[in-house]
């Protein structure tokens, strides 16, 4: 019968990484960068959150008149949803530039 063990016979210690060892990815860059990579972010989802926005507007305009009231509704709050989201992005992205300015 054989045995199964935690690591591999020629696994060492040196090879394991730890947890201690490890830094993060973000405290290994400069605060602009970090900063201007935030930025970028936020730019990407708020792209996404603007199509997704508009391609909502756009379907509840196409099926005003033919879609049940509970789904118009619910794509109202959706709508609103998306639109606070996407203002709270937006208040983010300005302080991340006021941020960047100061430094």
């Amino acid at each position: 019968m054989v045995r199964a063990s935690a690591s591999p016979p020629d696994a060492d210690a040196s090879s394991r990484v730890t947890l201690r060892s490890a830094r993060p990815y973000a405290h290994s860059m400069s605060k602009p960068e970090r900063f201007k990579e935030e930025i970028g972010w936020l730019k990407a989802l708020c792209a996404l959150l603007t199509a997704g926005l508009t391609s909502l507007v756009v379907w509840l305009v196409q099926n005003y008149g033919i879609v049940n009231r509970v789904i118009f509704l619910m794509a109202l709050f959706g709508l609103s949803v998306l639109a606070g989201a996407l203002a709270a992005v937006v208040v983010r992205l300005y302080r991340c530039f006021k941020i960047l300015e100061a430094l």
